[in-house]
C-alpha cells in the first residue's frame, strides 16, 4: 500500500468531537460574564471551561480542557466557531461548524509511527475539499499533494525527479553522446569543473553515485542538499541498493543545465543514470543505432 494511499484514508476520516451536556459553576459569573463551569461530555469524560458566558452558554473568548483535549478561541451558543482544537496528536485550528472544520483552514495528523500529516486549504463539514496536503514520515520521506473539488489533482514526492520549466536552461533541443565501451554506453555529465562518464543504466533509479564520485563532486564544490532520507533503490541487474538522497544544485548534461536534480549516493563501484533521471525533460529519446539520446527541454 502507498505512501500517498494511506495518507487519503486518513484524511477521509472525519472530526469527531465530543459534545458538551451537564455543567455546574464552580467560579465566578457563568450566566452574563466571566466564570468556570465543570461538566462532563457524552461520552462521561470530563472537561473544565473557563471563559465568557451570555445567557448561560459560552459565548465569546474560552477555553475548554480535559483529558487529552483542548480547544481554545471564539465560542458561540456553546460551540466554539474559531480557534484550535487539540485531541491527542491531531490538531485543529481555523473556523469551525457544528463541531467540525468548516471553511479555510488547518489539520494536522501525528501518526503513532511519528508521521506527520498536514492539511491546508478548504473544509467542508470537516472534509478536505481544496489545498494542500503534505505527508512526512520519520524517515525523511515527503509526499505532497494538491487537491481540487475533493479530487487529488497531482502529488510530488521529494526522492523523485519531476519536471519544472525553471530548472532547465539551454536549448529546446540537445542530443547527448552514448560512448560505448565493453557493450556498456556511458553518458558526460559535467559538474561544475569537473565531468563524469557514467554508466546509462534503465534499471537504476535516476542518478545513482558510488561514494567515491560523489566525494569527488563534493570537493569540486558542487553544491547538494541533504533530505535526511534513506532509501532502497534498484542498481545493477535489479539488484536492491540503500542509497541516501540528495539534491544537486546543478548539473550540465548535453548542452542543457539541470537544476535540483534528486540523487542518490551509494555503496557501488560505479555510477550509475537511470531513466527516472529523465523525468526533468518534457521528453527523451533513444538512437541506437547512433548511440545517442535528444533531451527536450
Amino acid at each position: 500500500m502507498s505512501k500517498s494511499y494511506i495518507m487519503q484514508r486518513l484524511l477521509l476520516i472525519s472530526l469527531l468531537l465530543p459534545f458538551f451536556t451537564i455543567a455546574q459553576c464552580i467560579k465566578g459569573d457563568c450566566q452574563q460574564g466571566i466564570g468556570v463551569k465543570k461538566g462532563i461530555f457524552t461520552d462521561n469524560s470530563e472537561y473544565i471551561y473557563t471563559g465568557n458566558f451570555i445567557y448561560g452558554k459560552f459565548n465569546g473568548e474560552g477555553r475548554v480542557e480535559a483529558e487529552n483535549y483542548i480547544a481554545e478561541g471564539v465560542f458561540k451558543d456553546g460551540n466554539l466557531v474559531k480557534g484550535y482544537i487539540q485531541m491527542n496528536t491531531i490538531y485543529y485550528s481555523g473556523s469551525f461548524k457544528n463541531n467540525k472544520l468548516h471553511g479555510n483552514n488547518c489539520k494536522k495528523v501525528i501518526t503513532s509511527d511519528n508521521s506527520i500529516i498536514i492539511s491546508e486549504g478548504k473544509f467542508i463539514n470537516g472534509g478536505f475539499i481544496s489545498g494542500y496536503e503534505k505527508f512526512k514520515d520519520k524517515d525523511g520521506f515527503v509526499d505532497s499533494c494538491y487537491y481540487s473539488n475533493g479530487e487529488i489533482i497531482d502529488c510530488i514526492q521529494n526522492d523523485k525527479n519531476i519536471y519544472r520549466q525553471s530548472d532547465l536552461d539551454g536549448p529546446k533541443v540537445s542530443e547527448v553522446e552514448l560512448t560505448p565501451v565493453e557493450n556498456q554506453l556511458f553518458v558526460k555529465i559535467l559538474f561544475t569543473d569537473i565531468a563524469l562518464n557514467i554508466k546509462w543504466d534503465t534499471g537504476a533509479y535516476g542518478i545513482v553515485f558510488s561514494k567515491n564520485d560523489f566525494e569527488k563532486i563534493f570537493k569540486n564544490g558542487v553544491e547538494f542538499y541533504d533530505l535526511n532520507l534513506t532509501k532502497v533503490s534498484s542498481g545493477v541487474l535489479g539488484i536492491d541498493i540503500e542509497t541516501k538522497v540528495y539534491i544537486i544544485s546543478r548539473l550540465q548534461i548535453g548542452e542543457i543545465v539541470v537544476r535540483n536534480v534528486v540523487c542518490n549516493v551509494a555503496d557501488i563501484n560505479e555510477s550509475l543514470l537511470g531513466m527516472d533521471f529523465f523525468e526533468k525533460f518534457t521528453n527523451v529519446t533513444w538512437d541506437k543505432k547512433k548511440n545517442s539520446l535528444k533531451i527536450y527541454k
